[in-house]
């Protein structure tokens, strides 16, 4: 429509017509032919339709960028809504199973740990700064009832030791007098078959009691067998010594044969045939009539057959060099390890003995001591006289 105005403006300004050869004149008077109005009219019409319809175009135009742009704004913002509310949802879910482990905690102090595990994590994280100072607070909190729950538990334990301590010295003043007459079992009994109050908390300490009336029994015991030890030591050691010189054992002929016989069952069986020696030898060669042994002579040893034994001497053939010579030998002069080896056939310990004796007449120490160690009972005795 302004168009239209200024394009009417400039033809009516148009006065003078310039003319490059006579200059500028005045227009010429010619005659001017009116347009009819209807034409006019039309022109503005025309000219009104084109400025409403660019008018029209540019804001169509126009509307369609801001459209777009409003489209791209509210699917921007809506997107980022839509991330937060994930994001949130997510965070609620992480805080919702920190408060299930914390909550219990709160009154079971034995999650604690796992609580304060779980919140340090969460801040770690970083993930939810606005709860970020709660969950520290919280770990404060838990913390302090781990503090409180600690001390209350060494209170209690303490006035529980208070307690025991009580139960056990009540149990030693009654096991005293016991103790005192050294009737330990007695004592370990009350111990023992205590059931009264705190009598499985006590368990420990009266064990601990029970273990050293124990060790004092053993002692006890130790102390009677040692003494018992020494006793019998001492009756077998009167033994061999009376055997050595040679007297009539009086120590054995003293003594109750159930007494010997509870120190040691071999002692008089071993006596017995040490004092029978002389018939154990006759005996072993009576058995051997007829027989080939061998049997020392001076230095050497001879094939020897038994012809007939008598109650002082044998007859025997020896063979000497391939020939054969009939003889005959007392048994007092037999060599003693031949006596020792028929006496082994009855009782190796009283062939030692009769060995270490009749060594220990002849001076000969180094046989004595070797027959001694293989006497049994009195072998300690019998060193223990030289």
């Amino acid at each position: 429509m302004s168009q239209m105005k200024e394009d009417i403006i400039a033809m009516k300004s148009k006065k003078f017509k310039v003319n490059s050869r006579r200059g500028t004149q005045p227009p010429r008077r010619t005659a001017i032919k009116k347009k009819p109005p209807i034409l006019k009219f039309s022109v503005m019409m025309i000219l009104t339709a084109a400025s409403i319809a660019g008018a029209v175009y540019w804001g169509i135009e126009h509307n369609k960028t801001a459209k777009a742009e409003f489209i791209v704004k509210v699917v921007q913002e809506r997107a980022l809504n839509e991330a937060k509310a994930q994001d949130d949802e997510v965070s609620y879910r992480r805080w919702n199973n920190i408060l299930k482990v914390y909550k219990p905690a709160t009154k079971d102090v034995t999650l604690a740990d796992k609580a304060i595990a779980d919140l340090e994590k969460f801040i770690s994280a970083k993930a939810d700064p606005n709860r970020i100072v709660t969950a520290q607070h919280y770990i404060t909190r838990l913390e302090n009832l781990k503090r409180k729950h600690q001390a209350s538990l060494v209170y209690k334990q303490k006035k529980l030791n208070n307690q025991i301590v009580e139960v056990i010295n009540k149990l030693v003043k009654q096991a005293q007098s016991d103790i005192n007459k050294k009737q330990y079992l007695e004592a370990f009994n009350i111990f023992a078959q205590y059931k009264g109050p705190l009598a499985e908390e006590s368990k420990v300490g009266r064990q601990n009691h029970m273990d050293q009336l124990n060790s004092l029994a053993e002692k006890e015991r130790q102390g009677i067998a040692a003494a018992k030890i020494v006793k019998e030591q001492e009756f077998l050691d009167s033994i061999a010594a009376d055997i050595v010189h040679d007297k009539s054992i009086a120590s054995l002929e003293n003594a109750d044969n159930t007494y010997i016989t509870s120190i040691n069952p071999g002692i008089i069986p071993l006596i017995k045939d040490y004092k029978n020696a002389a018939s154990i030898v006759i005996d072993y060669f009576k058995a051997n009539e007829g027989k080939v042994m061998s049997l020392t002579r001076g230095t050497k040893s001879f094939k020897t057959k038994i012809i007939k034994t008598e109650r002082q001497q044998m007859q025997v053939i020896q063979i000497v060099h391939g020939k054969k010579f009939s003889t005959k030998i007392k048994y007092r002069n037999l060599f003693l390890g031949d006596k020792v080896r028929a006496i082994e056939s009855v009782n190796p310990e009283a062939a030692a003995l009769y060995g270490a004796v009749a060594s220990l007449k002849k001076n000969d120490k180094r046989n004595f001591l070797l027959y001694s160690a293989n006497t049994g009972p009195l072998a300690s005795g019998l060193i223990n006289t030289q």
